[in-house]
């Protein structure tokens, strides 16, 4: 059976919104609410909210906005089924006993679903295969286990990492996996076989390989890389599985299921470049490492530790390539308002030759005395140099320093920075700092040009809606109102108030005031209509009603745009004894407030269009007696504005 409604409830109420966005950004608590910086972009002053008490969070710089699930399927690309299945697990949800499948899920998100299940089903299966062979075969025994061990791997370490061997032959893994029933399509997709295009044949990707699985955050097996133990002519040292639906190369980091608690816990993270230097420092007892696996870091990888720390040390090797790596990763590290150090290893050592050398303590040292930020480690690798520097050159160099400077976000880092470069190069600080000024400004006006065109602040300041489809988010003459009357429903729904000497709920007063009026706000009447339907289905109102998987892009902004607030009062408004009167404390005379300034909107429209007809009828004598009638109406309109208009103590005008 699919997954009830009640259980997937149930995942809601457990999950911490709070706790799992904290896994991905840091939060602050301000208020009633968490904050931070975008996830989505980069940006210097937190504008991302998170509301425990409403269990949403809303991006006030992109517009995004929805629950905890949304928030998965956002960062993690998750389909909303796996997105509850990840929570479900997280919070000890049991819902084995349930198909793979729920009925609010799309056609294609159960397709894309089952497509990704299945990849992680067949590398889980290949990964027990490879270790199969490593430790029963002889091929594997007598190659990869006694590589691994000459490497200084011992046997927990080797179980820990799931390593394996894929032996010589070209069809081993396929005719395994083929008698197993597994499909020759998804064995091709997967990037574990391929076929020939000349004999329409299946044969391994991986072949006379130790292999090391690639796991990731969440302990899933979603690739595999192979390294020739002996190096053959034509053949590259390192083959890695293909990108897929589950692994994205540029998005994963290799050992961060391990690493991922002793770097948040030490708020540090060392990168290094291959798999074996990140096997050897864990198994050394430094455990807070990761493996880019002889990739430059990208921007993804980056934004992928500051889950976990916002402090970097870079290994990288000394050749040309690895010193173009680091300089990569300095700028990236940088945009994203990182502290990157960087280690240079002494010649012919990388981190797993020297930790296996010279023990951990050695290389803690190393790293305390050597690790260099940006600026030192410039200045390092151009130390012979810089004392030849013609003026020309000079220009340059200082050029390349302060176009990186640019990128800190605090000014004060800055202005230090400023300070060490003048000093470095005998320069007048006032000519950087001129310089790092003009190249801020050069970074505002690309950022400027590449900027959303439809960015538009809503008329309270409170929420920017980025998304096309809020092209119209504020073009009806009632948004205002409309607007107002959605943020009482979603906020307060459930919530008493006193209403024509009686007891009702929020809820039970809007619908009966509303369900039959037409919004003139296309997104605010698709909100309407839900909160409608759902009132007339289950007489309840559930938040996350607002943000299943088939609620469109626009309505998931829009409404955390109503729930969030994005300014708050300060609480030293508290401390110092004032009272800032409270919407929840006299809700009644909110609604209440609401309805009537919507009613007087509409009154005023009527008004309007009434008196127009009366201008164009007047100019037809054989219409006078429809003229009476539009003049008696007009008069009933004008009475019900005044008395309106006097309850809410505003001054009316004609048009």
């Amino acid at each position: 059976m699919r997954i009830p409604q009640s259980v997937i409830q149930e995942i809601y109420n457990r999950a911490d919104i709070v706790e799992v966005i904290s896994e991905y950004v840091p939060l602050k608590k301000r208020g009633s609410n968490y904050w931070a910086l975008s996830p989505f972009k980069q940006e210097k002053t937190p504008s991302f909210a998170v509301s425990p008490s409403k269990g949403i969070y809303k991006c006030f710089s992109t517009g995004k906005g929805g629950n905890v699930v949304n928030f998965l399927m956002e960062m993690e690309g998750f389909s909303y089924l796996e997105a509850i299945k990840h929570l479900a697990q997280k919070y000890n949800v049991d819902i084995s006993s349930y198909e793979a499948e729920n009925g609010a899920t799309s056609a294609k998100s159960e397709e894309n679903y089952e497509k990704a299940e299945s990849l992680r089903i067949l590398h889980k299966f290949a990964c027990q295969y490879y270790q199969k062979q490593l430790k029963e075969s002889e091929e594997g025994q007598k190659e990869a286990l006694v590589y691994f061990h000459k490497r200084g791997l011992s046997h927990e370490t080797i179980e820990l990492f799931q390593l394996g061997y894929a032996k010589s032959g070209l069809q081993e893994f396929t005719q395994y996996a083929l008698q197993a029933q597994y499909r020759e399509e998804i064995l091709v997709e997967s990037g574990l076989c391929i076929k020939s295009e000349k004999n329409g044949k299946l044969y391994d990707r991986f072949h006379g390989r130790i292999i090391f699985p690639l796991i990731d955050v969440w302990g899933k097996v979603v690739g595999f890389a192979g390294r020739l133990i002996q190096e053959t002519a034509g053949a590259p040292k390192y083959l890695n599985s293909p990108e897929s639906p589950i692994y994205h190369k540029g998005r994963f980091l290799f050992g961060l299921h391990l690493a991922k608690t002793a770097i948040r816990e030490q708020n540090l993270c060392f990168v290094v470049e291959g798999y074996m230097d990140m096997i050897s420092l864990y198994q050394a007892g430094i455990k807070n490492v990761v493996a880019v696996g002889g990739t430059s870091l990208t921007a993804e990888q980056l934004q992928l530790l500051k889950r976990y720390t916002n402090s970097l040390i870079l290994l990288f090797d000394g050749d040309a390539a690895g010193i173009k790596a680091a300089q990569r990763a300095i700028a990236l590290a940088l945009e994203n308002n990182m502290r990157l150090l960087v280690l240079q290893l002494p010649q012919e050592q990388d981190p797993d030759s020297y930790i296996q050398q010279y023990g951990k303590e050695a290389f803690l040292e190393l790293v305390a005395s050597n690790a260099k930020d940006f600026l030192g480690f410039y200045f390092a690798i151009r130390k012979d140099e810089i004392p030849k520097f013609d003026p020309f050159q000079k220009v340059a160099f200082i050029q390349e320093l302060v176009t990186l400077i640019a990128k800190i976000p605090d000014s004060l880092q800055r202005a230090l920075y400023i300070q060490q470069l003048a000093e470095g190069l005998k320069v007048q600080e006032e000519e950087i700092a001129n310089r790092v000024e003009e190249a801020i400004r050069q970074i505002q006006k690309v950022e400027a040009k590449v900027a959303t065109p439809n960015q538009k602040l809503d008329i309270q300041g409170l929420a920017i809606a980025t998304h096309l489809e809020f092209a119209s988010y504020s073009s009806s003459e009632t948004w205002a109102q409309e607007r107002e009357l959605l943020r009482l429903w979603l906020l307060y729904a459930e919530e008493q108030i006193a209403w024509e000497g009686e007891i009702y709920r929020v809820a039970d007063v809007l619908y009966q005031n509303l369900h039959d009026v037409e919004f003139e706000n296309p997104i605010f009447q698709k909100i309407k209509s839900i909160l409608v339907f759902e009132y007339e289905q289950n007489n309840l109102f559930d938040t996350n009603i607002m943000f299943g998987p088939d609620v469109e892009e626009d309505i998931l902004g829009v409404v955390t745009d109503l729930q969030v607030q994005k300014y708050t009062l300060s609480e030293n408004w508290l401390r110092h004894d004032i009272l800032a009167p409270q919407e929840d404390s006299n809700l009644s005379k909110c609604v209440e407030s609401a309805l009537d300034h919507f009613q007087l909107k509409k009154i005023n429209q009527l008004h309007k269009q009434n008196q127009e007809k009366i201008k164009e009828i007047a100019q037809k004598p054989e219409c006078f007696e429809e003229l009476i009638n539009l003049m008696k109406r007009q008069q009933r309109i004008e009475q019900l504005r005044k008395e309106l208009a006097l309850k809410l103590g505003l001054v009316i005008t004609s048009y």
